[in-house]
């Protein structure tokens, strides 16, 4: 039976507070990341204790000095660094719980806005948190720029931009710009928008210079160069452009770049060829026709996320999006065709509703409340919060509380090289970490020390640098193993041996941490 419109939209809208409140307690027990997290807080101590920028690598005394450092996520930096000095990492993640479920709230509002429809907005904001599972589960200082991007998207919902977006747009890029150097897909999204509806005026109206005056066109021309502006309003104004769509010209390791194409066997791979399939699905089955703009979008980000991961989780952001409108209108064809079957049978009263009909939406605002409840910031308002391990099940803990036990000054080299960015953070200030998650801003020109090196290639890094502190993973070292077998006895010395957690891409296997005795 097809419930009163009023009721319907009361059962609505309790289920998406109860969406909301899913993602807060889903956001609170998210681990903090073991890359752009460690390092990028340390970053932040830097710039609130110096109140200016870094022009160069601060940390590391082993790289190049003449790169200079633009560093385009200070803002996000020092905004999680406040935090974790002043709340510790139950405050980091209440700060992430809030910001992924003011992100949901947005997408929420966005297809709401495009589709007319609250429905479809929970379920479409259902689709993108479950498309977006792989990439939501940890805490990282990329998330004000999700947050961003899910509000240029509620700015652009709708036939033809408002006044209010017109001036939201540029102020949330000009936010973007201090948060993450990801702020170039704004100007992706806002070309594409103003290209696709260009292009389709053209079509329509014949003339070139009729679709020019368009309104839409006109407001999304005028967003798109107020966004490029605003932009600019950044410590690095105009240069800062040019990170848009990454640095030009420096060389980073190979090891932390994404593949350039994804194996099939990966989640993430396979959540990317799903979300193709549906759009030409919808493309297939949608009674709607599809927009230049549509099309345009499509084909760019999602053959731009094929070859290039990082853009996988903007493109599942997206794709949903873009296709709001065409799943109201195959579920607004489906229902006329339940009506249509429906007149043909007996018209029969509609029995009043049931107690727990009418009492539903009290009962949806119950779950959400208990969903809050049981979220990790309840438990810490009440003086329950998860433990440092839980926390961060990835960092090497153990092996960071051995290394700086063992006196100031030491000069450390991490293998793999992530761990770098929690040494960092935890060792204290004397000690000098050879590498972390930014070699951009600090690695030496030449040949890359690569994953493994062997024991010759070891032998002269370390008497190069001067090591005295290894942190390694053991089994993804023989060379190493080679090189400690060479070295005359007693020259280096296990003082820790642990096992850490296995995890993708986390420290898996044995922890050894090896203190040379004698100054090199």
């Amino acid at each position: 039976m097809v419930q009163p419109p009023a009721r319907a939209s009361a059962v609505t809208q309790a289920l998406a507070v109860v969406l909301l409140a899913a993602v807060f307690l889903r956001a609170g027990f998210a681990p903090v990341a073991i890359l752009d997290s460690w390092g990028d807080w340390k970053y932040g101590e830097w710039i609130w204790q110096n109140k200016r920028l870094p022009k160069h690598e601060p940390f590391s005394p082993y790289g190049d000095p003449k790169p200079e450092l633009r560093d385009g996520s200070w803002l996000a930096e020092v905004t999680y660094y406040l935090v974790v000095a002043r709340s510790g990492l139950e405050g980091v993640a209440l700060l992430h719980a809030l910001l992924e479920a003011t992100k949901a709230g947005l997408i929420l509002l966005a297809v709401r806005r495009s589709t007319g429809s609250l429905g479809t907005a929970v379920a479409v904001t259902a689709l993108v948190e479950a498309a977006c599972w792989p990439y939501f589960d940890a805490i990282r200082t990329q998330v004000p720029a999700e947050v961003c991007w899910a509000g240029l998207l509620l700015a652009c919902s709708g036939r033809v931009p408002s006044r209010a977006a017109v001036v939201a747009a540029p102020a949330v890029v000009a936010l973007w710009a201090n948060l993450s150097p990801t702020f170039g897909f704004a100007f992706v999204l806002l070309g594409g928008l103003l290209l696709g509806r260009f292009l389709q005026e053209t079509r329509a109206r014949r003339r070139l210079t009729t679709a020019a005056r368009d309104p839409a066109v006109v407001r999304l021309a005028l967003m798109l160069g107020l966004s490029v502006a605003a932009a600019c309003l950044n410590p690095y104004g105009k240069a800062h452009l040019s990170d848009a769509f990454g640095p030009d010209g420096l060389e980073v390791l190979a090891a932390r770049q994404w593949p350039t194409l994804i194996p099939v066997h990966l989640w993430e791979s396979r959540v990317l060829i799903v979300s193709v399939l549906v759009v030409l699905a919808a493309l297939r089955l949608s009674p709607r026709p599809f927009t230049a703009t549509e099309v345009l979008l499509a084909a760019t980000f999602a053959v731009w996320a094929w070859f290039d991961k990082r853009v996988a989780p903007w493109w599942l952001m997206l794709a949903p999006w873009l296709l709001a409108p065409h799943l109201q209108a195959m579920f607004d064809a489906a229902r006329a065709g339940i009506g249509r079957e429906g007149e043909k049978e007996t018209v029969r009263p509609s029995p009043s509703p049931s107690l727990l009909l009418s009492s539903s939406p009290y009962l949806l605002l119950c779950v959400a409340a208990v969903l809050v409840l049981l979220s990790p910031a309840a438990r810490w308002a009440v003086g329950r919060p998860l433990s440092a391990e839980e926390r961060a099940p990835m960092a090497p803990s153990q092996l960071a509380a051995r290394v700086a036990g063992c006196g100031p000054g030491r000069r450390v080299f991490s293998l793999p090289y992530w761990w770098g960015d929690y040494l960092l953070w935890r060792l204290p200030p004397g000690d000098q970490v050879f590498w972390y998650s930014r070699p951009e801003g600090f690695m030496a020109r030449g040949k890359d020390p690569g994953l493994d090196p062997a024991p010759d290639e070891w032998r002269a890094l370390v008497e190069r640098n001067r090591f005295d502190t290894l942190v390694v993973r053991a089994e993804s070292s023989e060379g190493l193993a080679a090189y400690l077998a060479e070295a005359p006895p007693g020259e280096w010395v296990v003082v820790e041996d642990t096992t850490s957690p296995d995890g993708p891409g986390g420290p898996a296997g044995r922890g050894l941490v090896v203190i040379r005795r004698t100054d090199p």
